[in-house]
């Protein structure tokens, strides 16, 4: 939920916490934490995306569509020739 103007101004967007556990030599834990946030993240965009049953129904034509243009182009043929031999 997005907030207000007046909250986002008292909000405190300061990097203190951050720039003090950087002083201190912690970046490798900070590092690590964030790498596996992205992992998380991550990996829930993937279950979201295979859950995501949007489009899957052109998905099948498309591999369907290979087999009607392969019965299309044989029945086109069969025809040619036919005509041909008349």
């Amino acid at each position: 939920m997005r907030c207000s103007g007046a909250e986002d101004a008292n909000r405190d967007n300061s990097l203190e916490e951050h720039a003090s556990s950087m002083k201190r030599g912690q970046t490798v834990g900070l590092r690590h934490r964030s790498a596996r946030k992205l992992a998380f993240k991550l990996g829930a965009r993937t279950r979201a995306i295979w859950a995501d049953q949007h489009g899957v129904a052109a998905i099948e034509f498309g591999f369907f569509a290979i087999f009607l243009a392969a019965g299309l182009a044989n029945v086109t043929d069969v025809s040619i020739y036919v005509y041909q031999r008349m």
